[in-house]
């Protein structure tokens, strides 16, 4: 038996494909262009980036590496790299970024459970047998914006109280920052008044740095025929304070205030040890910065 032949479909009968952007004139949407660039995993690629960067953002804040920079954009320890991360991970430099995650877990756990830091914070230190000397230099820090000492601040200055109190010296120095950083001088002048501090202070200034600090008060010790003063400051910051005063033509005795944030005789606790890494890494690229600059 024959069988029957297939019936024949007529091509003018089918349905016509809808005609395409292109045909039309219309051009693809801004979307579906960077759909287009984006990787197929995009979601958990951003995802990645995400938690990899803002886990880089704490380790660079924890360590202290976001203060070497002093802009405001540094407080932001979280989002900012997070979004950076994020654009990272969609790009060729995803590798990049995933080494640079397991560096900075890798530093992490170098600095905080070993004791790497230790030996690395006595040359910071000095401190001088006291003398009687005519005044009292407090570096200054910046204030808070409510326009009261932060903690490193009154640190260094309830020092300076004592000093005086004890009679080491007769006259306060003080250094009057710029704007941005905050002028201290009126609220350690109304401290002594409440304390009953009733001794002379003198100003110089404005500052932005410690090198300017030493100058102006280097231009007052000649002014008044001082040969020597007492220096007060952090211990971690007393290398390179005592290193430009000395440079500006002044003859210093230094006796460091207490470190109240961290226990710098005992950096057994990872919280510790971080912290005196921050100081150390600070103090010793602005070393190198003063140094380079002819400041030493």
């Amino acid at each position: 038996m024959k069988p029957s032949a297939q019936p024949e479909i007529d091509q003018t009968d089918a349905p016509a494909a809808p005609p395409s952007k292109q045909v039309l004139g219309v051009r693809p949407s801004a979307l579906q262009t960077w759909r287009a660039w984006l990787p197929a995993d995009w979601r958990v690629r951003s995802l990645e980036g995400l938690l990899l960067g803002a886990f880089l953002g704490l380790c660079i804040a924890t360590l202290g590496i976001n203060e070497l920079v002093h802009v405001d954009i540094n407080q932001d320890i979280v989002l900012l790299p997070g979004l950076i991360g994020m654009l990272l991970a969609l790009s060729p430099a995803r590798l990049l970024l995933r080494a640079a995650a397991c560096a900075g877990l890798a530093l992490m756990l170098l600095i905080g459970y070993t004791p790497l830091v230790s030996p690395l914070m006595p040359p910071l230190t000095h401190t001088d047998p006291l003398e009687h000397v005519p005044a009292i230099v407090v570096i200054s820090t910046a204030l808070h914006k409510d326009h009261t000492l932060n903690a490193s601040g009154q640190e260094r200055f309830v020092h300076g109280y004592l000093l005086l109190k004890q009679g080491w010296g007769g006259t306060m120095v003080l250094t009057r920052a710029i704007p941005k950083i905050g002028d201290q001088s009126p609220v350690v002048m109304e401290q002594m008044r409440i304390l009953g501090l009733n001794y002379p202070v003198e100003r110089v200034g404005p500052v932005v740095n410690t090198h300017d600090e030493a100058v102006g008060v280097a231009e007052l010790a000649r002014k008044h025929g001082w040969k020597r003063v007492i220096l007060v400051t952090h211990p971690w910051h007393m290398r390179r304070a005592r290193a430009v005063f000395v440079k500006a033509g002044l003859d210093v005795i230094c006796s460091p205030c207490v470190e109240g944030s961290y226990d710098m005789s005992d950096l057994s606790a990872p919280r510790s040890r971080f912290a005196a890494f921050g100081n150390w890494l600070h103090e010793t690229i602005g070393f190198q910065a003063y140094r380079l600059r002819g400041w030493l």
